[in-house]
């Protein structure tokens, strides 16, 4: 199986200087997460450090960061309300 962090690494050396960054999504409140209805939601969250779910706003800071960060290449950038910890 290749992980992301490979396709990312291996993306980032290859089109170098062309820079490639990713952002991994865990719970986040789109329109498409919204028709999980709320109990479900709340069962997923509940176990994350940070326990609720994120919203687009905060999903689309990420991709901004890495956009203006211009001496970033081959990181990924988690955000997941800390699930990628348990």
């Amino acid at each position: 199986m290749v992980t992301a962090s490979a396709h990312t690494d291996g993306l980032a050396r290859d089109l170098a200087p062309i820079r490639v960054n990713a952002v991994c999504l865990g719970l986040i409140m789109s329109e498409q997460g919204a028709t999980m209805g709320d109990a479900v939601i709340k069962g997923l969250a509940a176990n994350l450090p940070l326990p609720r779910a994120g919203t687009v706003e905060e999903a689309a800071e990420a991709y901004l960061s890495l956009m203006r960060a211009t001496y970033l290449t081959g990181q990924i950038v988690r955000v997941d309300g800390g699930g990628s910890l348990v």
